[in-house]
């Protein structure tokens, strides 16, 4: 019995501890929705930021080709479409007549990417702001889904998942990046329980493999007897200099974020 009561109190330490690991700290940017920038924090040290986001809308250069030619710079294209920040989604390949999005994909509504089904983590977006996370796994017949959100003019596109729904789904050491777009459920006690979804994007200060990346998004999760959260999906955008230019408008100024090659690039993902 003693020896249990011990390992009981070894676990509860260990999991309070690795709940600690992880914090998100307000500073002084403010997109123009009033969110605030974030920085993540992990083991005290500052690794990347955090941007809520509200709204997503996706462009490519099949549905916008005219915004894809080299000499277009992000922040032009990014004050076209009024949002808070843009990056790009990851999901690229080369073809013969060029780089393609991946994806049997929609965007507003319009068919886009390479027609492809792949086994990978799904958003959809509803009139902009309602934003849902799925899975190829979970979706019984794509074909139906996919017919039903071109009908409705919904958006839909793929991203690699990291982690869903408590498990990861790809090998741990299986990739690395610098950008995820995150969703998490937080409650607050006030005077009930209230659930809250959090949707974001993440930015870290370098490249990370898949392993270190969940590590410090779980690392946020808490079970407090004032508050609670948990991570339920990370799902893959970017990295490396070639793809990974990223922006964001704070405090009234368009900020550039990375390099890219506009040759490579098939789409980006702006965020409301």
């Amino acid at each position: 019995m003693k020896a249990m009561l011990t390992v009981l109190i070894f676990l509860i330490s260990f999991s309070f501890a690795f709940s600690q690991k992880s914090e998100l700290k307000e500073i002084n940017e403010k997109f123009r929705n009033g969110e605030s920038v974030w920085q993540v924090i992990y083991n005290g040290s500052v690794v990347g930021e955090f941007w809520p986001i509200r709204g997503l809308n996706l462009i490519t250069n099949q549905t916008n080709p005219e915004l894809f030619i080299d000499n277009v710079s992000l922040d032009i294209i990014h004050k076209k479409f009024g949002g808070i920040a843009m990056s790009p989604d990851g999901m690229t390949k080369a073809s013969v007549s060029g780089y393609v999005m991946e994806g049997k994909s929609l965007a507003n509504g319009i068919p886009c990417g390479d027609g492809n089904i792949y086994n990978y983590g799904i958003v959809v977006v509803d009139k902009g702001f309602n934003i849902t996370f799925t899975h190829n796994l979970e979706i019984n017949d794509f074909d139906s889904y996919y017919q039903n959100c071109l009908e409705r003019k919904a958006t839909l596109f793929f991203l690699p998942s990291i982690y869903r729904n408590g498990k990861s789904l790809v090998g741990v050491s299986s990739g690395s990046l610098d950008k995820v777009l995150i969703r998490r459920e937080t409650k607050l006690k006030s005077n009930n329980w209230e659930q809250e979804v959090q949707i974001g994007v993440i930015l870290f200060n370098k490249i990370l493999s898949y392993q270190q990346i969940q590590e410090i998004i779980l690392g946020l999760e808490r079970n407090l007897s004032y508050a609670q959260s948990k991570t339920t999906h990370i799902y893959a955008l970017d990295g490396g200099g070639a793809w990974g230019q990223s922006c964001k408008e704070v405090n009234g100024v368009v900020r550039l974020l990375g390099t890219r090659d506009p040759s490579v690039v098939t789409n980006y993902l702006v965020f409301y």
